[in-house]
């Protein structure tokens, strides 16, 4: 049974919640996943990730090099 946050919870993530994208449930604001559907959760301002178009450049860029050394 969810009884609510704990109260070592309120002092970690404190009291700020949004919906979670995937299933709408409230998750804390600093929380990484949703504790209800295992949605990943991320800060759209985060600069740390690469984008995908430089992901799927790498990939070809691999493929090609492994290509030419078997062939």
């Amino acid at each position: 049974m969810d009884e609510g946050p704990t109260d070592q919870d309120l002092e970690r993530f404190g009291k700020d919640t949004h919906p979670c994208p995937n299933c709408g449930t409230d998750v804390y604001d600093l929380a990484d996943w949703c504790h209800k559907c295992g949605h990943v959760l991320g800060d759209p301002n985060d600069k740390t990730a690469p984008k995908p178009w430089v992901l799927v450049t790498v990939a070809i860029l691999l493929a090609t090099i492994l290509f030419f050394f078997l062939f």
